[in-house]
């Protein structure tokens, strides 16, 4: 029979299984949707309502607090966990 994990035991199993390289890859395409979305709401042709787009700022403020977490409180390398410069430069391949 095995023990019933811990809330603890179940985050740190959360975050190991997180794929940050995709995380990171993820929440920059997210970021760059989002500044598309607003420069083109001021031109009235953004695609997104504004719910929609505050559910999406939504999400990229979790994603930062997961990140924060990972680094700050679990100690993951910050290098692993956010991105760098080089990782934010559009992929021109």
């Amino acid at each position: 029979m095995s023990a019933t994990p811990t809330p603890v035991g179940a985050a740190e199993e959360l975050f190991a299984s997180i794929d940050w390289e995709l995380l990171r890859d993820q929440k920059i395409t997210l970021v760059g949707l989002l500044i598309q979305q607003l420069a083109l709401a001021s031109s009235k042709e953004a695609s997104l309502s504004d719910k929609e787009l505050e559910a999406l700022d939504g999400i990229l403020v979790l994603l930062d607090n997961i990140q924060d977490v990972a680094v700050d409180q679990l100690g993951y390398p910050e290098n692993m966990v956010f991105a760098t410069e080089a990782d934010e430069e559009p992929d021109h391949g």
